[in-house]
C-alpha cells in the first residue's frame, strides 16, 4: 500500500541516485569549485499521484493507496502553474523505477 500525504497532487523533481553519484564525481574533477553549492535536477516535475500510476504500469499491478494527512512541517504546497511532464522524463523515471524494482527483486533470493 502507498501512503500518499495529502492530496498527492504535490509535484517533485525526483532524480536516480546513481545519476547525482556520476554528476558529483564529474564535479569533483572540475579544478575550481566557484559555488559553495550545485543544484542536481532533471529539471522536471511530476505529482505524486503520477508517480504512483507510473509505479502500477512498471509493476503491473494496481497497487492500492491511501491518502492520509501530512506530517507536521511536511512540504503540501501546490504549484498553482500545472507543469504538464515530459515525455523525455517519463522515459527517463520508467528506465530507472525498473532498475531500483529490478535491483529489489534480485535481493529478494
Amino acid at each position: 500500500i502507498f501512503l500518499i500525504h495529502d492530496t498527492g497532487k504535490q509535484q517533485r523533481d525526483l532524480i536516480y541516485a546513481g545519476d547525482v553519484i556520476e554528476k558529483l564525481f564529474s564535479l569533483s574533477k572540475v579544478r575550481k569549485f566557484s559555488k559553495d553549492f550545485y543544484e542536481i535536477s532533471k529539471k522536471n516535475m511530476i505529482s505524486i499521484n503520477e508517480l504512483k500510476i507510473l509505479i502500477d504500469k512498471i509493476t503491473t499491478k494496481n497497487n492500492s493507496s491511501q491518502k492520509i494527512r501530512a506530517p507536521k512541517g511536511y512540504d503540501t504546497e501546490i504549484l498553482k502553474t500545472k507543469s504538464k511532464v515530459d515525455i523525455k522524463y517519463l522515459s527517463y523515471l520508467n528506465k530507472r523505477l525498473l532498475k531500483v524494482l529490478n535491483w529489489y527483486r534480485e535481493q529478494r533470493i
